[in-house]
């Protein structure tokens, strides 16, 4: 663990609240590097947000889910670094889905920019994310993820005036499924390296 186990355990004898949960979250973020994410670690991650969210650590709070989300972005550099980033994009989304619950947290202009900022990081993670799948010729898995990037594109522009909902999204197999005989949709995604379309 680093050492953060060490330091979390000094902080909280000293009743250091705040630095106790930055040495919690750097154990988690060092970890999330070579160990899997489960249930549990979610459960306790979610647990720990709601209790800043409770002491009205807000603003803090939420920076928490801008880190994990730009280390996301950093780490989708190569394939065999998309499981990583995937953990860490997945920690980020539990971050904000915490805050999320409280309506005026989304609608505050107070906090307008933290949640713009997020869907930006996201809708790009995911972006980076579907350009990888393309390049392995994954072009359905790849069709899902344009889908999530387009709605956290359209969230960032609208700049977060409704409640957070699960992602909508559909397959192609689902949207085929939906279309009368003879109907063509082309769904596209423009991104850093590409013009991609379905």
């Amino acid at each position: 663990n680093y050492g953060y186990q060490e330091a979390q355990d000094c902080f909280v004898t000293t009743g250091d609240r705040f630095n106790a949960v930055t040495a919690e979250m750097g154990k988690w973020w060092t970890s999330l590097y070579y160990q899997e994410l489960n249930l549990t670690c979610l459960l306790e991650i979610e647990k720990l947000i709601n209790s800043l969210r409770q002491d009205g650590a807000i603003a803090w709070g939420l920076s928490w889910g801008l880190v994990f989300a730009q280390g996301a972005k950093e780490a989708c550099v190569r394939e065999e670094d998309c499981e990583v980033a995937l953990r860490l994009a997945t920690v980020a989304e539990t971050i904000m889905t915490v805050f999320a619950q409280q309506e005026e947290l989304l609608t505050s202009q107070a906090y307008q920019q933290i949640w713009q900022d997020f869907n930006n990081l996201m809708a790009d993670f995911y972006k980076k994310l579907t350009e990888m799948l393309v390049e392995a010729d994954k072009w359905t898995e790849a069709f899902t993820l344009a889908e999530i990037v387009r709605v956290y594109s359209l969230r960032a522009v609208k700049n977060y005036q409704s409640p957070q909902q699960p992602i909508p999204w559909l397959t192609i197999e689902e949207i085929s499924l939906r279309l009368p005989p003879g109907t063509l949709v082309i769904n596209y995604l423009i991104t850093e390296k590409y013009l991609l379309a379905w």
